[in-house]
């Protein structure tokens, strides 16, 4: 039985007998769960032991439950990931910066598997291409086209893991980017206007070394704008 942090033989149980259901095929994203009274009874728990578990998995983001009807297993874990990062942040064990870091090393995972592997690349260029040529008015809408622009190159890697972990760290980042760049001024903003075009220039020549150097200025450019509030 895999053994879980901080929680009890109940607990435990639940949890293996919700991923053995997955492993095989029973249950897939979106999935009613087998009810309260089935599982403690294949399990030999209490009813109330089932009912405390099952909460347990909705309080990770990884079921949810709908009145009158059951508990569902979610699709997206994205949510639950970014809960658990936030408490994270909140008992110190890791900083803004640490998250910051780790989103640069993905966006550059992602650029690579984009170069490499992504057939409709000229597809995905136009669409940036919209999104970096839009007319920004003012702070708040370069803020929105920043957030735009990355997200469509996380879901082009069009892979499910990234695109789960980008997001949930993005529900984090957002948080303070956009006051970061609404806070920005003018040349600033030009500046984060240009590291977004050539991230895009090196997606075009498939160039992987100057997007990460055009990823590795847009970083920059963040850290010094955060460090301008501190």
């Amino acid at each position: 039985m895999q053994k879980y942090i901080n929680m009890n033989i109940e607990n435990n149980k639940v949890f293996d007998y919700i991923l053995d259901l997955i492993k095989n095929g029973n249950i897939v994203s979106g999935s009613r769960l087998p009810s309260e009274r089935k599982i403690s009874a294949d399990l030999s728990l209490s009813r109330n032991s089932a009912r405390e578990s099952l909460r347990s998995l909705e309080i990770m983001g990884i079921t949810e439950s709908i009145h009158g009807s059951g508990n569902y297993l979610k699709g997206d874990i994205s949510e639950s990931i970014s809960f658990m990062l936030k408490i994270m942040i909140l008992l110190e064990k890791f900083s803004e910066d640490d998250v910051c870091s780790f989103r640069k090393m993905l966006e550059k995972a992602v650029c690579s598997k984009i170069i490499e592997e992504n057939d409709r690349i000229d597809e995905l260029i136009e669409k940036a291409e919209k999104i970096l040529n839009k007319d920004e008015k003012s702070s708040v809408e370069t803020a929105k086209n920043d957030k735009d622009f990355h997200y469509l190159l996380i879901n082009a890697s069009k892979n499910s893991i990234i695109i789960s972990f980008m997001e949930a760290i993005s529900n984090i980042y957002s948080e303070f980017i956009d006051s970061v760049i609404e806070n920005a001024d003018g040349e600033t903003r030009k500046s984060f206007s240009e590291a977004h075009f050539a991230i895009l220039q090196g997606l075009k020549e498939k160039n992987i070394e100057k997007c990460f150097n055009a990823i590795d200025f847009h970083y920059k450019l963040i850290d010094l704008e955060k460090n301008k509030y501190e």
